[in-house]
């Protein structure tokens, strides 16, 4: 998400892959896509409708968890640059959702982050499980000190 030039290559190389994808892979594609292909100066309007593309996607495919994961963790992305979060508790109802069926879901990385400089302690949970949800990643290892 900070190297949009970078994205910008991958999600035009997902482009011209598109056709073996499932529709639901294409979908992301193309939410994707149409972020990264807006103008700059419209970038609020992208970020929403980035937004919507995702809540899209889930309520079409509601078992999708990786859906609700991207949601949570682009809304605190976008929270922190120009689109706010009008609902903590809202977000976090969504992780809630992707942990009660997956418990060691790395989603917990985006939790910490969207509690720890609001209200830090609501996410102690996620900091004791961060770690060992990708073990070998030691950027996990480093979260729980944002609690």
């Amino acid at each position: 998400w900070e190297n949009e030039k970078r994205a910008k290559v991958f999600i035009k190389k997902a482009g011209e892959l598109k056709e073996h994808a499932s529709e639901q892979n294409r979908r992301y594609i193309d939410a994707q896509a149409n972020y990264l292909d807006g103008e700059p100066k419209d970038a609020k309007k992208r970020k929403q409708e980035l937004i919507d593309d995702l809540e899209s996607i889930i309520q079409d495919y509601p078992d999708d968890l990786e859906a609700r994961a991207f949601l949570c963790v682009r809304l605190w992305q976008f929270g922190r640059s120009g689109l706010p979060i009008h609902s903590h508790q809202a977000v976090d109802a969504i992780l809630q959702q992707i942990f009660a069926v997956n418990p060691r879901h790395p989603a917990h990385h985006y939790r910490i982050h969207l509690w720890d400089n609001k209200k830090a302690k609501v996410a102690l949970d996620s900091a004791a499980k961060l770690g060992h949800t990708a073990s070998g990643i030691a950027h996990m290892w480093h979260m729980p000190g944002h609690i």
